[in-house]
């Protein structure tokens, strides 16, 4: 009768296991030489079973169990090895005819057959013996009554592959060989009460309340907490430690989260909402795989990280690549990797000032200029609005300049074009040119209100007006003005609402004042623009009103304001102390208003000689 071929033997394993237990008087529950091994199973059913048992070995939190090495062993030759969530294969190691694969956690469960048998350190110090010169730390060791097992645990893949290695190579002091099996595997812990109030008394001498600064470095090796199992990867952990942080000490500036394991940050996101002053984050020797990983943190005010040792590093070919994007994601960063870096450039509003300044419609930064604004944009608009424009001749000085500009949409309807002002423009893209740039721009006053006269007919709407008069002195004025017009097309019939913007920089002539040079800038008005526009009775002889309570208020002048003010006007107007105080009573102490009515009174020759005697 032929024999089934490999009949008595393991698939993937060790032929002198089956042999060694047979001449073993010891009871192992799990091993019975009566009876027959089978592994055979239909391929759809092991393929569900191993991807189940390789997600619980993911996800950390359930051992992969005794099914996983068994099917292991007998089936990664058909398989091949396991593929991670990406695709890509997770390295995995044959010894002695049997696969250790590599735990996403980093942690392996290393299970000596009937070690209860022998004392802790027996065992330990075989086995330590065995590995010189690698030295490793057993977390966790226990004792399995019912199976007769001594379990404990490594947090290194290449210590749990040698420890492999020496499946029953090590003698025992009864004369066994020592039967090792190793996979990977996560302690287990509950959290409760009692393990929160061990964390915190861990993390109390941790931290540094001088520098509001918490040391969480391999905060699983700790002393204080060898019984049970505090690894900052496992969420619930992580999750306990930012309750009692949070509860505890909420002005927490810095936190030290190296050598933890960390690969996964989603339940971090609650730092930005509970740690607001949290600047400083250590997590160095980790094993972080994306940059991404970290836009958790992104809301947070982060001045200084340290990301050394972590796999996601290697992606990057030059490191002024890698602190690039890291300031992408952390524009206020200082320091990276203990490395000092250039400050961003930026205008960032301090974090600390809520009260922003009350929004106003208009800008005036010398409240004397109020009025000149008021009736100059009176004027100006009655006429510019009238059937004839000719009139804005004397509003315009002799070397004036003017440069309109509009937008070109390439969406906007050929009713929405603005052909009569594009085709005058000076858009720096435009078809035509430099040369059409600079003949467009009008010099002289006659060339001027020739081309606005050939501008179609318009009608403003002056509650619509914003106007920032930014410079105000005697000798020139700067203003803008914006806002909304309807214009007419050729045919008088439809009107198109439009929005301009309008720079003007006017300047003292002849007693009065004129533009010397203007920018005008035409566009389409939005449709809320467009539906608010015209919806008030308001006529340009009544453009004051738009500046009601817009001017910069002056501060008023005390005692010692005053004198410095009568010195600086007497040293400006060469008048004495008495006729300088004068001045600027009469203007409400206003030093800009009062230089100025001095100056217009000068040129009439209204002020008397005795206010120039000292």
């Amino acid at each position: 009768m032929m024999h089934r071929r490999g009949g008595n033997k393991f698939r993937g394993g060790n032929s002198n296991h089956r042999f060694h237990d047979d001449h073993d008087n010891r009871t192992n529950n799990f091993i019975k030489t009566s009876r027959r091994v089978s592994f055979k199973t239909t391929k759809s059913n092991n393929t569900k079973s191993l991807n189940d048992m390789k997600i619980k070995a993911f996800l950390d939190d359930e051992d992969m169990g005794n099914e996983l090495a068994q099917n292991t062993s007998c089936d990664l030759k058909k398989k091949g090895r396991f593929r991670n969530r990406k695709g890509s294969p997770i390295p995995n190691r044959r010894i002695g005819g049997m696969n250790l694969i590599q735990n996403h956690a980093g942690w392996y469960l290393i299970t000596i057959h009937h070690g209860s048998k022998y004392e802790k350190d027996v065992l330990l110090k075989l086995l330590m013996n065995a590995l010189l010169p690698t030295v490793f730390n057993a977390h966790y060791y226990k004792i399995d009554t019912e199976n007769s097992f001594a379990q404990f645990y490594v947090d290194d893949y290449d210590v749990a592959a040698k420890i492999l290695t020496q499946d029953k190579k090590i003698s025992l002091p009864d004369g066994f060989k020592m039967i090792i099996r190793v996979r990977g595997s996560v302690p287990h812990v509950k959290v409760d009460e009692t393990l929160k109030e061990k964390m915190k008394l861990a993390m109390v001498k941790r931290y540094n309340p001088q520098t509001k600064a918490l040391d969480l470095t391999k905060f699983h090796a700790d002393q204080d907490l060898s019984d049970v199992f505090c690894a900052l990867f496992r969420p619930q952990i992580m999750s306990a430690v930012i309750d009692i942080i949070v509860e505890n000490i909420p002005d927490l500036e810095a936190l030290n989260l190296n050598e933890n394991k960390l690969n996964m940050f989603d339940h971090l996101k609650i730092l930005s909402s509970k740690l607001l002053q949290l600047k400083i984050i250590y997590l160095a020797n980790n094993r972080i795989g994306t940059l991404s990983s970290l836009d958790v943190f992104r809301h947070l005010p982060i001045v200084e990280l340290y990301l050394e040792g972590n796999p996601f590093k290697k992606r990057f070919a030059k490191n002024g690549d890698y602190v690039s994007e890291v300031k992408k994601k952390f524009p206020k960063l200082l320091k990276l990797d203990g490395v000092d870096l250039t400050p961003t450039i930026g205008f960032d509003v301090s974090e600390e000032k809520k009260d922003f300044p009350v929004w106003k419609q208009s800008f005036l930064v010398n409240s004397s200029g109020q009025d000149f604004v008021a009736k100059f944009l009176e004027q100006y608009f009655a006429i510019y609005d009238s059937e004839n424009r000719q009139q804005l001749l004397e509003a315009y000085h002799e070397n004036a300049m003017l440069s309109i500009t509009s937008t070109n949409n390439q969406h906007y309807t050929y009713e929405e074009r603005l052909h009569a002002y594009w085709k005058v423009g000076r858009n720096l893209i435009h078809p035509k040119g430099y040369e059409h740039r600079f003949s467009s721009l009008k010099r002289g006053k006659l060339v001027v209100v020739a081309l606005l006269s050939d501008l179609p007919p318009t009608k403003h709407d002056p509650q619509s007006f914003a106007v920032d008069l930014t410079f105000y002195t005697p000798q020139m004025i700067v203003m803008t003005v914006t806002g909304i017009f309807k214009e007419k097309n050729s045919e008088q019939r439809d009107e198109f609402v439009r929005t301009f913007q309008k720079t003007l920089v006017i300047v003292p002539n002849n007693g009065g004042f004129c533009i010397r040079n203007e920018l005008l800038h035409i566009n389409n008005a939005s449709p809320s623009q467009a539906r608010n526009a015209f919806n008030s009775n308001i006529h340009a002889q009544q453009i004051s009103q738009v500046f009601q309570s817009t001017a910069v208020q002056q501060p008023q002048a005390d005692e010692t304001n005053k004198i410095k003010m009568i010195e600086m006007m007497s040293q400006q107007s060469n008048m004495n102390a008495e006729w300088s105080k004068k001045c600027l009573e009469e203007t409400q102490w206003d030093f800009s208003r009062a230089l100025y009515v001095f100056q217009e009174l000068f040129k009439e020759n209204k002020i008397p000689q005795e206010a120039f005697v000292k």
